[in-house]
């Protein structure tokens, strides 16, 4: 179950987005995302270009989303949450970030990767996000 480091790092990153990139994305925290007929996935927070809006209805949408965000609860795995990154890359999603807030550690993954990158200072790409903010208040 996650923790209450694991919302505040979703708010945190809503803020962000929304402060920042209000006019070019959307955030949709815990949307059901269908990969295939009849897989389904629920990432933490799932940002949707506005200039490529999503299609389909529940369970959907039915096209990939810019960006799958998964954060680490204490029950998770890393590996099963980069498995899931496998899965987002897949369907068509272009960018997933992981985040641990326990250890305060952020990963960026892209399909062409060969394995996630851990990020220093900025979760980088179309959306810029200092680590700073991501695990203010923690």
């Amino acid at each position: 179950m996650p923790t209450r480091e694991h919302s505040r790092v979703q708010r945190n990153i809503t803020v962000v987005i929304n402060q920042d990139y209000a006019e070019q994305f959307e955030v949709l925290p815990e949307l059901t995302v269908r990969l295939r007929e009849t897989q389904f996935l629920v990432p933490d927070l799932a940002i949707e270009d506005l200039s490529r809006p999503n299609q389909g209805r529940y369970p959907g949408p039915s096209e990939p989303v810019f960006l799958c965000i998964e954060i680490k609860s204490p029950d998770d795995r890393l590996g099963k949450l980069f498995s899931k990154c496998e899965d987002y890359h897949a369907w068509g999603v272009p960018h997933c970030w992981v985040i641990d807030p326990d250890r305060k550690i952020v990963w960026e993954y892209t399909p062409g990767d060969a394995e996630p990158r851990r990020a220093e200072e900025f979760l980088t790409g179309p959306i810029r996000v200092a680590l700073p903010d991501v695990f203010r208040g923690i």
